[in-house]
């Protein structure tokens, strides 16, 4: 049986795909339909993708402002003056895209978490190297 779908819903179903593919969580895609109690996205009501599609998007602007943020605290660790623009500009070369909001959430995921671990190394080791210059200074 073929049913025909209204052009409203063949945008918002081609727009939660198109999310999906973004985010890197097209593997998630059986268990989010499952979530609503459908097999196919085509089950879904206008209101339900919407939801869906809103959520996709959140998840993505929740790890980009995670991004810029680790990027920022980085840069004023090491006495780096950068503004919103030169932050986008480090994560889309440190992503390999051109564009900032065309990163997956998968990609800014790793990125941040690759930030917080590059600050806390360098916490660890000025911390250590003030340890090494206060012993050196006891021992004069």
């Amino acid at each position: 049986m073929t049913v025909k779908l209204s052009q409203r819903k063949r945008k918002l179903i081609q727009r939660f795909h198109i999310g999906l593919k973004e985010g890197g969580m097209m593997k998630q895609k059986p268990s989010i339909l499952e979530s609503f109690g459908v097999e196919s996205s085509k089950e879904l009501t206008e209101e339900e993708l919407q939801h869906a599609i809103d959520s996709l998007t959140g998840e993505a602007d929740k790890w980009r402002k995670r991004l810029i943020a680790a990027i920022f605290n980085w840069c004023a660790a090491i006495n780096y003056q950068v503004d919103i623009n030169g932050v986008k500009a480090i994560a889309s070369r440190a992503s390999g895209y051109k564009n900032f909001n065309a990163i997956p959430v998968s990609r800014l995921r790793d990125l941040y978490y690759g930030w917080i671990k590059k600050s806390r190394t360098r916490t660890s080791v000025a911390d250590f190297k003030e340890q090494v210059l206060n012993h050196l200074e006891a021992c004069n």
